[in-house]
């Protein structure tokens, strides 16, 4: 088994049938990079995602490990569902136990999440080695990062950071040149140094087309169980609320 010869043979076939990494990622329920990586040769997929490409193939997984770029089989047309309409790019920046909980739950109910934490915090250490902390494990889909390129691309940006570093997490994002963002708080308290509210810390240093917005729910676990995640933004707009997809 040639991890090298596999990952052209998978290359092959995704090119022929014109589906992207992403499209391909999101079908089998994995990132890009990973994609890319059982491209390359980097990585095999295992048994569970090799038994996903064989059926969305219609091939056997033996053809795959064969890998026999001679003999490749195709099929006249496979098809890929529409992308939801309804999913949202979410960045949430911090790695601890809040902001972890918050990526893995819009993740599972079908969102497409980047987790932010910086190079040193061993939180992110630990998920980047692991993919799971000491409450829950991350799916593929999640891609973790200690950058802000992605930022650019998220319909929504959620912090959870504590109440005393939010001053220092919105410099950074003003750094980036944020427009016509909603950015949602979801921490409690107040700036201790100078007694400023958190939304005020965020509005008085981001740029003006932003909308900052502020954590309401789920108070109750069953309401994470019943997929509602609410918030609601200070500029008089309407009450918005995550569930099946983002809508006002």
């Amino acid at each position: 088994m040639n991890a090298v010869d596999i990952g052209k043979y998978l290359a092959e076939l995704r090119k022929y049938y014109g589906v992207t990494q992403e499209e391909l990622a999101v079908r089998v329920g994995v990132t890009r990079q990973a994609v890319s990586k059982w491209e390359t040769g980097t990585t095999i997929p295992d048994i569970e995602i090799l038994m996903n490409l064989s059926e969305i193939y219609g091939i056997s997984i033996n053809d795959i490990i064969k890998a026999d770029l001679t003999n490749i089989k195709f099929q006249k047309e496979i098809v890929f569902p529409e992308k939801n309409k309804n999913v949202k790019n979410v960045f949430v920046i911090g790695c601890g136990r809040w902001g972890t909980f918050i990526a893995w739950y819009l993740d599972k109910i079908g969102h497409t999440v980047s987790l932010y934490g910086r190079e040193q915090s061993d939180h992110m250490k630990e998920l980047l080695e692991t993919r799971k902390n000491q409450y829950l494990s991350l799916s593929e889909t999640i891609n973790l990062t200690t950058s802000y390129k992605e930022l650019d691309k998220a319909d929504y940006i959620i912090i959870s950071v504590s109440a005393q570093k939010l001053q220092e997490v919105v410099y950074e994002l003003a750094n980036q040149f944020l427009r016509g963002k909603t950015i949602v708080l979801c921490m409690k308290g107040i700036e201790i140094e100078t007694g400023r509210r958190l939304s005020q810390i965020a509005s008085d240093t981001l740029e003006h087309s932003n909308k900052i917005a502020v954590w309401l729910g789920p108070g109750h676990v069953q309401e994470f169980y019943r997929g509602i995640l609410l918030f609601c933004t200070l500029d008089d707009a309407p009450l918005v609320r995550l569930n099946d997809g983002v809508s006002t």
